[in-house]
């Protein structure tokens, strides 16, 4: 029997190494995926017990070897050569570390794969190393490593202190415990020294291979057919769109678009916007009645899983406010969590939301619920891969 599993292993390790490193198209990522949900059941029903423990609880140096990695530049400077690195030019490269240090540093990395060994003292790149050389690597480990993870050794803490009652309280929750501090997440950020531009990079890469918004939801379909001729008439409002990301892929993919585009942000952010040709700025909260009246859609990415129950409502009666009966149409991307075992990604950020915002990633049945209370309809929840972001399609109940 073990001879069987050596031999299909050895099998499936050669195809593998077939298969094109980095970013696929989204069609394709999400087949890798599978596949790599798959393989990595498997890897755990082959592990021994005691080595499983071994994994989970050093777990968290990985991370920790990474930030090293990352402070030194080894991945950038492995993933620059075309071959082999040999240590000496490790070595002068990063210029600041002790030879003994980093070649432990070096091992250590080696040994998660990290980087590969390829032969006496040199390494190579791996599929790892280079997605720590991207914007979405560099910036979220950052902000995870730094802000967040503090926040989530404090969850267990947290939630006994509390009587293991669900938080909904954004000023209470493990990030105000682990920094000591009573101010809101996003006030946190702002007070650590270029953490809101590393959080802002993060939120713009980290959708990277994910299905875009126009591959989840038919925008021409949907909402430019049948739209007025007017000139003035708005297709899209994108509320609380942080630095125009959705709204600027929206443009790019779906050139033949009609009507206005609006991205919709507090002035701090609106500062930093870059700006781009067909897309108006607008200075908004969306916590205040919705100044742009009867627009064909109002969209919200990730704003909803920031907030309890009750100023989600708030978000909503401000927005009800500016809708046609019949015609204005609510779209929010956001994750619908699932009982299925691809939903990893999705419980890891609702026990996240629960650690940074005291909020939640909601199921199926809590957004219809939400809805329900706000005096809106769900006409249709559109999912192109379900263990990412959906498009809830909401609009005023006839």
């Amino acid at each position: 029997m073990a001879a069987e599993v050596l031999f299909l292993v050895s099998q499936l390790e050669k195809a593998i190494q077939k298969v094109p490193k980095g970013e696929w198209d989204t069609q394709d990522a999400a087949i890798r995926r599978q596949a790599s949900d798959t393989l990595r059941k498997l890897s755990l029903d082959l592990e021994d017990w005691g080595d499983l423990v071994d994994r989970i609880i050093y777990s968290p140096m990985d991370n920790v070897m990474i930030r090293l990695a990352l402070d030194l530049c080894i991945f950038n400077i492995i993933a620059a050569h075309t071959g082999p690195v040999d240590v000496e030019t490790i070595v002068n490269e990063v210029g600041v570390a002790d030879e003994t240090l980093l070649r432990r540093i070096l091992r250590t990395l080696d040994a998660m794969n990290a980087i590969s060994a390829a032969g006496e003292d040199c390494y190579e790149a791996t599929n790892y190393t280079r997605a720590f050389t991207t914007q979405k690597g560099i910036a979220g480990q950052r902000f995870s490593f730094e802000f967040a993870a503090p926040a989530w050794n404090q969850i267990p803490d947290f939630l006994a202190k509390g009587g293991y009652r669900n938080p909904s309280n954004a000023l209470d929750t493990p990030l105000q415990m682990a920094l000591n501090s009573k101010s809101h997440f996003f006030g946190l950020l702002q007070e650590r020294p270029g953490m809101l531009e590393t959080f802002g990079t993060f939120m713009t890469c980290h959708k990277k291979g994910r299905p875009e918004f126009p591959e989840i939801y038919p925008v021409e379909k949907e909402l430019v057919d049948g739209l007025s001729d007017n000139k003035d008439v708005v297709l899209l409002v994108d509320v609380g769109g942080g630095l125009g990301q959705d709204i600027s892929t929206l443009r790019q993919m779906v050139p033949t678009l009609r009507g206005r585009t609006i991205l919709q942000e507090l002035p701090e952010m609106v500062q930093s916007f870059p700006g781009t040709e067909g897309i108006e700025i607008m200075e908004y909260d969306f916590f205040e009645p919705q100044i742009v009246k009867g627009a064909r859609a109002y969209y919200f990415r990730n704003i909803f899983h920031d907030w309890s129950d009750e100023n989600c409502l708030k978000i909503l009666e401000s927005t009800k406010s500016a809708m046609i009966p019949g015609y204005s149409k609510i779209l929010i991307n956001d994750l619908v969590v699932t009982q299925q075992k691809e939903g990893l990604f999705m419980t890891r950020s609702d026990m996240n939301m629960l650690a940074l915002l005291g909020s939640m990633e909601r199921s199926e049945k809590q957004w219809y619920e939400l809805m329900e209370k706000a005096g809106l309809a769900i006409v249709k929840m559109w999912t192109k891969e379900a263990r990412y972001e959906s498009i809830i399609e909401v609009m005023l109940p006839v």
